[in-house]
């Protein structure tokens, strides 16, 4: 958003800030976002005007609020259903018409927290299955308890292919494991079985 020269941006001013910040309890991410600035900059002022910040337990309850409202509202107009730039099916609430503040959630996410019947931790990974990032069937989703969980199941995943190839290859020219022994190593017989 840009601004005639020699006219502040409303939240160089300390009583909009406080007011979109405490009263209609926005957070910092979604003022910079709407005059395209970066969070420190929206906390630089914040600090200057002395606005106190939320602590984290005030900040995990509205973000909970908010999510409660996708989750419970998920028919209704202001829920928007969208696709991100990495190929994910997000959904997003409007906070409030007039300040334009949304949360976003990925719905995969929502999938695995329904059918477990709580929240994912933050660190709590989804996983889809058949590497389509917008299939959210449950049976599509694998849940890890850790990003390094996550990678070492990729990691293993990915030797096993290459393991898997490499004895094809030796089983079509002969070598290895044999065809008769194919199914102990993992690979089906094509021809005879």
């Amino acid at each position: 958003m840009s601004y005639i020269h020699g006219f502040k941006p409303p939240y160089h001013d300390q009583h909009w800030l406080r007011h979109q910040y405490c009263d209609l309890k926005r957070s910092v991410c979604n003022i910079a976002r709407e005059f395209g600035r970066s969070n420190q900059a929206i906390l630089y002022y914040m600090k200057k005007y002395q606005i106190p910040s939320r602590t984290g337990e005030e900040a995990r309850i509205l973000y909970q609020d908010r999510i409660q409202k996708i989750r419970g509202e998920h028919h209704r107009r202001d829920i928007r259903k969208y696709r991100t730039s990495g190929g994910y099916i997000n959904l997003s609430a409007r906070e409030n018409k007039r300040t334009h503040g949304c949360v976003s959630v990925p719905e995969h996410r929502l999938v695995i927290e329904d059918r477990l019947g709580r929240r994912l931790r933050s660190e709590e990974v989804v996983h889809h299955i058949n590497g389509i990032k917008d299939d959210n069937r449950i049976e599509n989703l694998m849940l890890f308890s850790s990003s390094s969980e996550h990678f070492r199941y990729h990691r293993i995943c990915e030797e096993g292919i290459n393991a898997r190839e490499s004895r094809q290859q030796e089983i079509e020219h002969g070598q290895g494991c044999g065809v008769q022994n194919a199914n102990r190593c993992g690979i089906q017989d094509r021809a005879g079985s």
